[in-house]
């Protein structure tokens, strides 16, 4: 029996392999930073020659707003997939007051947590050339926009910014918004 489950692996992973190779693609991991020489620097999707198709992005509202904060799930969905990213976004915030003004936080935070979480929304958008534009969609209907280029910060000369609506389409809150986290994975040209 474990023989024919050996056999039954290397079919598996010479018909992946086979797959692989016969794309122009390689899979490739991208963390906002590359190689040159012995350093890492800052670079874009592009100077890492990485098409996204999934992995973990983070970033928050900056001031005039409260701090929130958002991490996006994007779990990879092959190849046809490559520079959309879709997923779970999380929601959350420090213990402030006044609470940030966004979607699926509760009405109130408790001091004694710290922490307030909020409701996950679906998240549905794409890359191109190195700018991300994506909306969450929550269960109530409220929705966030997120436009940004997809390297540390606050996006250069193309400034990153997010509107939430209420579910009625009213503007909740708009303003800046900083990359503090990337880790996606895709494919190399």
């Amino acid at each position: 029996m474990q023989a024919v489950a050996v056999v039954l692996a290397s079919f598996a992973l010479a018909a992946t392999s086979a797959a692989v190779a016969a794309s122009t693609c390689r899979r490739c991991d991208f963390g906002g930073l590359c190689r040159r020489g012995q350093a890492l620097v800052q670079c874009l999707p592009s100077e890492g020659r990485c098409r996204p198709n999934g992995g973990i992005l983070g970033f928050n509202s900056v001031p005039p707003n409260t701090p929130a904060y958002w991490t996006l799930f994007a779990p990879a969905r092959g190849k046809r997939s490559l520079r959309r990213l879709a997923g779970r976004l999380e929601v959350w915030a420090d213990y402030t007051f006044p609470r940030p003004i966004v979607p699926g936080l509760p009405a109130e935070c408790e001091a004694a947590d710290c922490v307030c979480f909020g409701t996950s929304a679906v998240f549905r958008g794409k890359v191109r050339n190195d700018r991300l534009k994506g909306v969450a969609r929550y269960p109530d209907g409220a929705t966030c926009e997120f436009r940004g280029t997809v390297s540390f910060g606050l996006g250069g000369a193309r400034p990153n910014a997010f509107v939430c609506r209420t579910p009625s389409g009213d503007v909740l809150s708009d303003g800046p918004f900083q990359l503090q986290l990337i880790r996606l994975s895709g494919c190399r040209r």
